[in-house]
């Protein structure tokens, strides 16, 4: 499933009260879009909706991808991320309505690659990759959020350890 048909879905789910709504309303967005679609082939765009709607713990993450033959990777070093692409994330990460422009600031073209290290294109504002984001696998985005919430959630419990140990000294 792509960004864009996330984005989609969660949109038409929004807009409903109940089940049976926005299962047909879903139904008549697909069917719309692709008179051929078959019944299953319909229900199973709606059951990978689900299943990426829900939290899942992921371990490793994806850095790189490609998307009409260009190589996207993830942004190499956090520690060196610039104040704007901070700024953009930051804004970019409060609904799936921006989830293409989080993507886009995230992931750039790769400029160069040498004994498994890369460098990516410089930022220059989500806008530049935001509509290419949209064709992405959802898998992608669902993956990086997922990896860095995780990490989140072990730095916490780190913290948190770290802190009770310090108060019983």
């Amino acid at each position: 499933m792509k960004i864009k048909e996330f984005q989609l879905i969660n949109k038409i789910s929004t807009l409903y009260d109940t089940e049976e709504e926005i299962l047909n309303a879903l139904l008549k967005h697909l069917s719309e879009e692709n008179p051929n679609i078959t019944l299953n082939e319909a229900k199973e765009k709606i059951n990978t909706f689900d299943q990426y709607s829900k939290f899942k713990n992921c371990d490793s993450i994806i850095q790189k991808f490609k998307i009409g033959g260009v190589e996207f990777g993830l942004i190499p070093d956090f520690d060196d991320m610039k104040v704007a692409e901070f700024l953009d994330i930051d804004s970019y990460d409060k609904t799936l309505d921006d989830i293409h422009k989080l993507m886009a600031v995230l992931f750039r073209p790769v400029t160069s690659t040498l004994n498994g290290k890369y460098n990516i294109e410089g930022y220059q504002g989500s806008e530049t990759y935001s509509e290419v984001m949209r064709d992405v696998d959802v898998h992608i985005y669902h993956n990086v959020v997922n990896f860095f919430s995780a990490l989140y959630i072990q730095l916490l419990e780190v913290d948190t350890n770290t802190s009770t140990k310090n108060k019983k000294k």
